[in-house]
């Protein structure tokens, strides 16, 4: 997943996701086949509508 900043034209960073097809990893690790839409919820995690895998998956936001 890659954030974009449609206003500014201009990527805010990759956190998740880093080539098309289907794989639960951490972070750029995973892979994604159209990322729909994302929400998030009250603790930061990512929800993402990976349409063509048709999955909603979870990415948990850490601190480092």
């Amino acid at each position: 997943m890659t954030p974009a900043d449609r206003i500014e034209d201009r990527v805010v960073s990759t956190f998740a996701g880093s080539e098309w097809g289907y794989t639960d990893a951490i972070g750029t690790a995973a892979r994604f086949k159209l990322p729909y839409s994302v929400a998030v919820d009250s603790s930061d995690n990512v929800y993402v509508a990976d349409r063509v895998n048709n999955r909603i998956r979870k990415i948990e936001y850490k601190v480092p």
